[in-house]
């Protein structure tokens, strides 16, 4: 979007800049985050408020034209959207308020995306966001539309790496990262394309937080949380055979995990025995 450069470059300073600052602590992390998340909602924010007087309410007719099944099977690539959730899920326990933290949260992203939903329904584009900031930035909008994706990828990633830190250290690193292997491999060598791919990282994606939410109806015997669980459950219910690819992992992932462990916890005696055979021969 801005003129040049190579994808592949910007493709390896992406992660590197995510995996600078986890290494860097929590801290630096959340602040970068924070910094970076606040500049895309208010990139989104104007976007929203330039774009509402275009909305025209022909654009909502008719309602639903292809059914109301089309709305299940969209949902299962819509989720897609709401990806995220349970990366920061790992990270509940370095919040201080982890229950006002969410709720501020939610908030916001319902706003935005409520924003967004309406203003891209009501003013016919093929490329929504692109469109809504060319209309709120005019002939800047090709370096804003960047700037936007390169927030929305690096946000993504630096959660990500976060959050998988912290699940791999509870069940076993060297596990996770067989398993993510396992995975990687088997796209590759099937040539997914993107379409299916989302629509299978959707069905996970919605099978993880259906079963947080089970844990959570389990442990909070809450109302609200028995209510999400039933939205949720409808979502993996249309991904038809798609479904089986996170019913494999949740057998897999145990017995990986297991292996992970014990794969760590015999490197870690072996760098003992080397330490403490090199104190002794000094």
């Amino acid at each position: 979007a801005l003129g040049g450069g190579d994808p592949a470059l910007v493709g390896v300073l992406l992660p590197a800049a995510a995996f600078a600052a986890n290494y860097a602590g929590l801290r630096v992390s959340a602040r970068a985050q924070v910094l970076l998340v606040g500049l895309l909602a208010v990139l989104l924010v104007v976007a929203i408020a330039a774009n509402v007087p275009h909305v025209a309410p022909d654009d909502f007719q008719p309602f639903a034209p292809n059914g109301w099944l089309a709305v299940g099977h969209a949902a299962v690539v819509l989720f897609f959207a709401f990806s995220g959730w349970e990366a920061a899920g790992n990270l509940a326990d370095e919040f201080g308020d982890p229950r006002r933290a969410t709720r501020r949260t939610l908030v916001v992203v319902a706003v935005l995306y409520l924003g967004l939903a309406v203003t891209t329904a009501g003013t016919t584009s093929n490329v929504p966001l692109a469109d809504l900031l060319g209309r709120a930035f005019g002939p800047s909008a090709r370096p804003v539309v960047a700037v936007a994706a390169a927030l929305l990828t690096f946000g993504a990633i630096n959660t990500y790496l976060a959050g998988g830190a912290r699940l791999g250290g509870r069940h076993g690193l060297t596990g996770l990262l067989v398993l993510c292997g396992v995975l990687t491999a088997v796209t590759l060598r099937l040539h997914v394309e993107l379409d299916t791919l989302m629509r299978v990282a959707s069905t996970a994606l919605a099978a993880v937080t259906a079963a947080g939410l089970a844990a959570a109806v389990t442990l909070l015997r809450s109302r609200s949380a028995a209510f999400a669980l039933a939205c949720t459950t409808l979502v993996p219910a249309f991904s038809g055979v798609l479904l089986a690819v996170p019913l494999v992992i949740a057998v897999a992932a145990p017995a990986i995990a297991r292996v992970g462990r014990r794969v760590s916890a015999r490197v870690s005696a072996r760098a003992g025995s080397a330490v403490r055979a090199g104190r002794s021969s000094s």
